[in-house]
């Protein structure tokens, strides 16, 4: 995945950081999650950092359970 890395390399991760925890805040409350995802998007946080906050916060899926 070259172009992953890339794309990590080059974006501003304090941004990145910021919006992820701006997102964690948001699910921890009450609040609609699709402004804090999209800016999460905006600066290029990838879906599986995106993925890992929510999880952290509501749980993951476990087929079976």
């Amino acid at each position: 995945l070259p172009i992953l890395k890339q794309v990590k390399r080059e974006r501003n991760q304090t941004a990145v950081n910021q919006a992820l925890v701006e997102l964690r805040k948001t699910a921890l409350g009450e609040g609609n999650l699709l402004e804090p995802i999209t800016n999460c998007v905006r600066v290029y946080a990838t879906l599986g950092e995106i993925a890992d906050e929510l999880g952290a916060v509501f749980g993951n899926f476990t087929q079976g359970q």
